[in-house]
This record gives C-alpha cells, sequence and structure tokens, in this order.
C-alpha cells in the first residue's frame, strides 16, 4: 500500500511523526532506493530458498508468496541505472552466478555492518527496484542455500548482469587427467601451461552463452581451441566386463562436430583438449556447469 502526503497532510502530523519521517528519509545510511519500503516485512524475512519459489498466479497479491526471477539483459540494465555504488559493486559480485557467503558480505571486513543493513540497504532496495523494473510485485533476485549461509542469483540472472556491466564471461572450471583416466590435482607445470593456454585461448571466445547466434556457444568455445592448435579426446571405458579401464582417444573436431549434433556423442561435456595427439596432461573445461539452467 502507497500513501501520498502533501504539504498540507505533514503539516497536520505530530513533531515526532514528522521528525522520524525526516531521519528515515535524510539518514546517510539509506540510499535513494532505501528510503521508503513497501513491504518491510519481507525484506527482513530470511532469503528465499529456490525450491520453494515456484511462480506465484499471475494475479497473486500476497507480498510473502515471492518468487526468484530471471531478468533480462535490458531489465538488468534498468535495474543498475539508479542504484547506489555501493550496492553497484555489490552486485557486480552475483554475476559471476556463485555462492555468495552472507560472511563475506557481514561485519568488520565486509560491506555491511550486520546482517539487518545487508537485508535493509541492499537486498531490500535491489528486490523494490527489481519489481519495479519486471512489474512483478512478488518478484526477487536472490535465493540462499539450504543452511541459509549463501545466497546467489539464478543463471539467466546472472548472465544478463554480465553483459549489463560489461563483464567478460568467466573462465570454466577446468578439470585435468593424464591419458590413463586418472584425475590430476592440477599442480605440475603441465596442467600450469594448459591452463594459461586455456585463459589466452578463451579471451577470442565471441558472444555470451544464450546470445541468439546460430552457432551454439560450446561449438564456440571449442572452434577457438581448434584454432588454438589443441587437440580434442575423447574419454572411453575399454576392456573386458570384469578389467574395465578407462582410456582416452583422440579424434578430429570436424568430424566430432557432425556425430555431436546427430547424437552420436553424448554430450559435449566429455570432451577434453591437450597439447598435440601424444598429449600426456589433457582438460575438459566444463562448459556444461556454466551453461546449467540456461
Amino acid at each position: 500500500m502507497f500513501i501520498t502526503l502533501n504539504a498540507y497532510d505533514i503539516q497536520r502530523l505530530s513533531p515526532e511523526c514528522r521528525a522520524e519521517l525526516m531521519s528515515i528519509m535524510m539518514s546517510p545510511t539509506v540510499g535513494p532506493l532505501d528510503a521508503v519500503d513497501p513491504y518491510p516485512e519481507e525484506s527482513f524475512q530470511d532469503f528465499v530458498p529456490y525450491e520453494s519459489t515456484d511462480t506465484p498466479p499471475e494475479d497473486a497479491t500476497d507480498n510473502k508468496k515471492v518468487v526468484v526471477v530471471d531478468i533480462t539483459v535490458d531489465q538488468a540494465r534498468d535495474l543498475i541505472a539508479n542504484i547506489s555504488e555501493k550496492n553497484d559493486g555489490t552486485l557486480r559480485l552475483f554475476a559471476t552466478g556463485q555462492w555468495i557467503p552472507l560472511t563475506s558480505l557481514i561485519g568488520a571486513d565486509g560491506i555491511y555492518g550486520d546482517y539487518s543493513n545487508l537485508k535493509r540497504s541492499f537486498v531490500g532496495a535491489i528486490n523494490r527496484r527489481l519489481r519495479t523494473v519486471c512489474g512483478n510485485r512478488n518478484a526477487v533476485l536472490f535465493k540462499s542455500d539450504s543452511t541459509k549461509t549463501m545466497i546467489k542469483t539464478k543463471p539467466l540472472t546472472a548472465l544478463a548482469l554480465r553483459c549489463a556491466f560489461g563483464i567478460p564471461e568467466p573462465m570454466p572450471e577446468l578439470e585435468f587427467w593424464n591419458r590413463g583416466g586418472q584425475s590430476l590435482d592440477g599442480s605440475s607445470k603441465d596442467c600450469e601451461d594448459l591452463k594459461d593456454k586455456l585463459n589466452t585461448v578463451w579471451m577470442n571466445v565471441a558472444g555470451r552463452p544464450n546470445d541468439g547466434n546460430p552457432v551454439s556457444w560450446p561449438e564456440r568455445v571449442f572452434s577457438e581451441f581448434a584454432k588454438a592448435g589443441l587437440n580434442f579426446f575423447m574419454m572411453d571405458d575399454f576392456g573386458d566386463i570384469e578389467n574395465p579401464k578407462i582410456g582416452f582417444f583422440n579424434f578430429d573436431f570436424s568430424e566430432a562436430v557432425q556425430k555431436e549434433f546427430s547424437g552420436e556423442y553424448r554430450s559435449w561435456y566429455q570432451w577434453h583438449v591437450g597439447f598435440g595427439a601424444d598429449a600426456k596432461v589433457l582438460v575438459r573445461p566444463h562448459i556444461d556447469r556454466a551453461l546449467e539452467n540456461l
């Protein structure tokens, strides 16, 4: 519910009430979007677990029946257009799409003094702006983990924020293996050299996931790997039933792309890359995790 006060209405208020209103609106700890909170209870309720945020009916009016939403790039640009510099910096942390520990945001070493200040100055302000931007009074931006100690946005929202802020796509998680199918911790010089090579190639990948390009994001990524001279490998099981083994076989990238789309290969996530056809160290970039829920 919104209440509009004109000059006459304000004059009729008690001095104590006028003083309290002024203290709220002029407080240096309250940003321009925090001055009035039409959802006081929701702003201080616990972060909403993702599992309980099924989309409510379009005519839902219950403030507590909230839903964690995906936003578009245009909505993300509108969202960040009117927030304070402090909240702008905090929201950039969520553009990674990763879980953010609440302890990193509050306390002596955090951005906000305490949990209530985080909820009021950041979460409440962002959610109120979000509802204006997307026209959904039940919308919230953040979801919590089961322990309610970490929060993040949905993947599509994180992607939209990266676009709005102009943040490059993060390098996928890397998993290292030897040719015998044994996992490596990635600390050896060969692993570090391969990681450096992939980081360099990554800067040449055009576009972003889910940007409407007819060439899929995984194909664009692996095409850049191919142009950089990396070789491709597929993990495979071989041997008899009693003595199964794991190994890798080398294959041609152009042929693999055709088979991928024909369904012969099960998924991009099984692809590994390495230096040369006789590479001893291979890496699997987790493109599948970057595309989770997109």
